[in-house]
């Protein structure tokens, strides 16, 4: 019943970590430069203020926006309105392979329940990536694939995944 986001909450509150536990409970372990001075340690980022945190909420594979929307309602609704999140799609429409019924190294392409449908509310599974036919790649090259979410958007203070 309780999350553990020391970014977030380093963020939004200057602290190193906190707990948010259920009702708005607040139990904290305070980090500060140890002078006097309440300042933020060495290393550390200071309290955002005059303006909401930005979060990037990147969906998993094969998944959408409104999938990644009812997994973070719970840690939306405990940060509140101070936070601004984005909620960008995958470029890439994934396809179920037919009769594929098991969980196993292929549940990529696996067909999606009826709730997966559900919850999607009609936009199509998406990955960030392919799967199938794509040449071998560095990790500095797969980040050209968020360019076009990241050039649309302000400073990103954390993102999701």
């Amino acid at each position: 019943s309780r999350t553990h986001c020391p970014l977030l909450c380093r963020l939004l509150f200057g602290r190193l970590a906190a707990w948010i536990s259920r009702p708005n409970a607040m139990a904290e372990s305070s980090s500060s430069a140890g002078d006097g001075s309440g300042a933020p340690a060495p290393g550390r980022h200071a309290p955002i203020t005059g303006r909401k945190v930005r979060v990037l909420a990147l969906h998993g594979a094969p998944a959408n926006s409104n999938i990644m929307r009812f997994q973070t309602a719970s840690l939306r609704r405990q940060l509140g309105a101070e936070v601004e999140w984005i909620f960008p799609d995958a470029q890439f429409e994934t396809t179920p392979t037919e009769g594929l019924q098991h969980h196993s190294e292929h549940s990529f392409q696996m067909a999606k329940s009826a709730f997966e449908e559900r919850i999607s509310q009609g936009q199509p599974f998406t990955s960030w990536f392919r799967l199938m036919d794509a040449p071998v790649r560095d990790g500095e090259d797969n980040v050209e694939d968020f360019d076009p979410v990241i050039s649309d958007q302000e400073m990103i203070e954390a993102s999701l995944r």
